[in-house]
């Protein structure tokens, strides 16, 4: 598994632990579609995001043509 997949994992494990300490009732296996469902929306939000600043940035930052 690469760098990225590993600390995605560990993410959604400790958002999955932290929904169940805030909803006792839920199921693990409920927190964990909810945690892995947030962290898919993060991720495009992110990409997003990232895209939309690279837009705004000058394209040649030094100022030379």
């Amino acid at each position: 598994m690469c760098i990225r997949g590993k600390q995605d994992e560990e993410l959604i494990e400790q958002m999955t632990g932290r929904i169940l300490a805030l909803f006792p009732r839920c199921t693990p296996q409920a927190a964990r579609v909810v945690a892995a469902h947030r962290h898919t929306r993060q991720r495009a939000r992110a990409a997003y995001l990232g895209r939309s600043i690279a837009g705004l940035l000058p394209k040649n930052p030094q100022g030379t043509n």
